[in-house]
């Protein structure tokens, strides 16, 4: 199962995912979230646009130490999604 967002979290050929952002609801829930994607030879990036609603937001950024990319992500949710964390390599 789960739902296909399109590009909105995609980054460009060239390009990978080496953070996540977004907001959270009093730390309570995830209202939305977006990647920062990089380029691969300039190390210039960008955040995507986001998937989500944004309602009460507490904003949080989760990055790779440079020079590595997002290998994973996991979540956790009951009712909603209310944890995130990448893997980097």
């Amino acid at each position: 199962g789960g739902t296909s967002y399109g590009s909105a979290l995609t980054c460009a050929a060239g390009e990978a995912v080496t953070g996540v952002f977004g907001a959270s609801r009093g730390g309570a829930q995830i209202d939305y979230m977006g990647v920062t994607c990089t380029n691969l030879s300039t190390s210039a990036s960008h955040n995507t646009g986001t998937v989500g609603l944004s309602q009460d937001p507490s904003p949080f950024t989760l990055s790779c130490p440079a020079g590595t990319k997002v290998i994973g992500v996991e979540g956790r949710q009951g009712l909603v999604l209310d944890q995130i964390s990448i893997r980097c390599q």
